[in-house]
């Protein structure tokens, strides 16, 4: 995963046009700072691409809030899919759907080769994963993660905060094999997808006990709850099956050992991948920054005009 960073400052050539108006260039800051905010915590200075695990915490937290206000805030409205709607720009996201037990997103290393994000990561660059997950097509993957038993020896014998039922667990087929402690594994169900940006938050990342966890409620957790946004806030979604989800991550995230945290941080990670490797993202962000750029030296010349 390896590209380069979006400019910071001055005007680059952007392969799509946007008419932005004067009017609109408060939004056009905010949209700035928040798409900005994605691509600087993904990439380093150099330009590559960071494992999940490797990316700064404190800085996925802050971009907790940044997808919630462009993709799900509801007062008033996402100022990302409003302005996309509004300029008829079609952004469709290279996704998946999973039965991952959230429970595997909570390892804390290791760093390399191993981890819960590398089958992610996979679905999203790797040719030869991407070609046997054909688009639309639900296939069977096993998901083994490798040197576990530090982070899961507490997780494993407090089965109340993850596991479902056992029918649920039959008929979603997220049981995790703990026989091997350094190496737990589930078998699990992928389906890649390619989603309308403003969907892109009703796909389901895996399950907690036997509820659906989805994109979008997993990351407005994060920032209403953990401190991207709120700390702690009392404000629930106003959609009942949002209201579950919210509900059921709680339980998990309020847990004293505070294992199952880790999870929201790994999945805000891989959303904000699964953004800003789409080239129009990026288009898109230049193209702010050009009118941004514009707007500031129209703004000098008028105050040279004044001061003379």
């Amino acid at each position: 995963m390896t590209q380069k960073d979006p400019p910071q400052s001055g005007t680059t050539e952007a392969k799509i046009t946007i008419g932005v108006t004067q009017a609109e260039s408060k939004r056009v800051l905010a949209l700035i700072a928040h798409i900005r905010r994605l691509f600087e915590t993904v990439f380093t200075s150099e330009g590559s691409g960071q494992h999940p695990l490797q990316m700064d915490q404190s800085d996925l937290l802050l971009c907790s809030a940044s997808l919630r206000t462009l993709f799900f805030d509801d007062s008033p409205s996402p100022i990302l899919i409003d302005f996309l709607t509004q300029h008829a720009i079609d952004v469709e996201i290279d996704t998946f759907e999973t039965d991952i037990a959230m429970l595997l997103f909570a390892q804390v290393g290791p760093k390399g080769p191993g981890h819960v994000c590398d089958i992610c990561l996979g679905l999203l660059f790797d040719e030869s994963m991407r070609e046997y997950c054909e688009l639309d097509q639900p296939k069977p993957l096993m998901l083994i993660v490798d040197d576990a038993a530090e982070t899961y020896s507490d997780l494993k014998n407090h089965t109340h905060v993850w596991r479902p039922t056992k029918e649920e667990a039959m008929r979603m087929n997220t049981s995790i094999d703990f026989s091997n402690p350094e190496r737990p594994s589930q078998l699990i169900t992928v389906t890649r997808k390619q989603v309308p940006i403003a969907k892109w938050g009703t796909v389901r990342i895996g399950y907690l006990k036997g509820i659906p966890i989805h994109r979008k409620n997993i990351i407005t957790y994060v920032a209403n709850k953990l401190g991207g946004i709120h700390y702690d806030s009392k404000r629930l979604p106003t959609e009942k099956n949002d209201k579950e989800e919210f509900k059921i991550l709680a339980q998990a995230y309020d847990w004293n050992k505070q294992a199952v945290m880790h999870a929201g941080l790994t999945i805000i990670a891989i959303a904000c991948i699964e953004i800003v490797r789409h080239p129009q993202m990026r288009e898109i962000l230049i193209a702010l920054q050009n009118f941004e750029s514009s707007r500031r030296i129209r703004l000098l010349k008028g105050q040279v005009v004044q001061a003379f």
